[in-house]
């Protein structure tokens, strides 16, 4: 709904809980998810509390990201060089171009918990941070190639 006053969302471990419906105009995507993560896990998952919400996997919420910005369903999929040997290997996935220009990137944090890439985790048990990528390097560099029209 705020299609009109966003540029760009960069998601960092989480996913789609709600139908996003219809953008008024294509929404660029940066999305950064470790396959480890414990408390928004990769696939779907069901719990008591939450059953009013849909909660989808990545790989959903990314595809309804990529139909919905109009970019093709294949991906480019490069390796970010593994540097800093921390347990997490890094994989970029750029869908795009799409409507006018957007795409859709994701981050595939291999073994990298529910934790803020380029940092430590805060606490052990969110899991590994990789420090091969750095999210707020990552996200700047994403949102700065965008703009309101």
């Amino acid at each position: 709904r705020l299609a009109d006053r966003i540029a760009a969302i960069a998601p960092v471990a989480a996913i789609l809980t709600i139908d996003p419906g219809q953008p008024s105009r294509p929404v660029p995507v940066i999305h950064i998810h470790g396959t480890d993560d414990k408390w928004v896990p990769w696939e779907p998952f069901r719990h008591e509390a939450i059953k009013f919400l849909t909660i989808r996997s990545v790989d959903e919420t990314v595809r309804t990201w990529v139909r919905l910005n109009g970019c093709p369903p294949g991906p480019n999929i490069s390796q970010v060089p593994d540097r800093q040997k921390d347990g997490t290997t890094v994989e970029r996935r750029a869908y795009g171009p799409g409507t006018e220009g957007s795409e859709v990137v994701l981050y595939v944090i291999k073994g990298g918990g529910h934790t803020w890439p380029g940092r430590p985790p805060l606490l052990e048990l969110l899991g590994r941070s990789t420090q091969d990528v750095a999210a707020n390097d990552l996200i700047w560099d994403f949102f700065r190639k965008y703009r309101l029209p």
